[in-house]
Formats: C-alpha cells, structure tokens, sequence
C-alpha cells in the first residue's frame, strides 16, 4: 500500500507542475486566432529624390506593447512587410526611422535626425489588411517632408 500512495503523490505533485506550465506557455505563444491581425505593408522611400537603398526602415510601435518590425529598403527605395512571416505590422501607431543596414555607412542624402525615432518625426497610424506608405524627405536643400499613406479594406 505505501507504493500506491507514492504514485498518487507522485501524480499529484506532476499535475500541480504541468497544469501552470501549460497555462504560461498559452499566454507566451497564443494560438493563431487569438495573435492580433498584422497588416501588408508596402511603399517607397526618398531623400532628395534619391531612394535609400541600403537602409533599414524601422517601424516602432506606440505604447505599451508596441514592437519594432524592420525592413530592407531595396535599391529603388521600395520595401515590403507581409504577414506570413511574421513581418506584417499590427494595426495601430508607428514611429518610423531608418538605420544604415552597414554600420558606420549612412546614405549620404540623408539628414541624420532620420536615424533616430525620437527625432524623425515620422509616424504613420497602420490599419487591418493593405497600407502602402511613401516617404519623400527633404535632401540637403531641406524642402518638406512627405508622407502619403494609403490603405485598402480586404474584401
């Protein structure tokens, strides 16, 4: 009889383990119906009319929980974030900022309070299906900045 009552323990004390352990996991990776919606964004950025190419465009997200999702600007200045690999952006507010992609190698075009996000200036508010975003900076001739923000409703 004290073996039975070693295993009943032994069965309690992995119950009172695994049942938390399983709770905490499905708070830190929910299921894909309750990960929030990330949207398709797409656009263009210049500074001076020169793309960026070479740069990262950083969106970094707005209050609490926000999160910072990167992208490659390409050599004709487009970028891309799509949500299937988990680049998509969550609807709601972003700084945005851009970072050399080669440490120490800036776009030359480019005024350097662009690199910081405190600094930059650029926020854009990211809503649910497509956002196609476009950033035309000013070059050393400090004409204005524009940003053009467009976005379709999914079907």
């Amino acid at each position: 009889m004290p073996s039975h009552l070693h295993t009943m323990r032994s069965y309690c004390a992995g119950a009172f383990i695994a049942i938390p352990a399983a709770a905490l996991l499905g708070a830190a990776y929910p299921s894909p119906s309750d990960a929030p919606e990330r949207a398709l964004v797409v656009g263009r950025a210049t500074s001076g009319g020169h793309p960026l190419g070479g740069m990262w465009i950083l969106f970094e997200g707005v209050g609490a929980g926000g999160h910072t999702v990167a992208s490659t600007v390409e050599a004709d200045g487009s970028f891309r974030m799509e949500p299937g690999g988990g680049e998509g952006l969550s609807p709601g507010e972003y700084r945005v900022h851009f970072l050399p992609r080669r440490a120490g190698v800036s776009h030359p075009s480019l005024d350097p309070k662009y690199e910081d996000p405190g600094t930059s200036g650029l926020e854009v508010r990211i809503g649910p299906g497509w956002n196609e975003v476009v950033f035309s900076l000013p070059g050393p001739d400090e004409g204005p900045t524009v940003v053009r923000h467009r976005r379709c409703q999914g079907p």
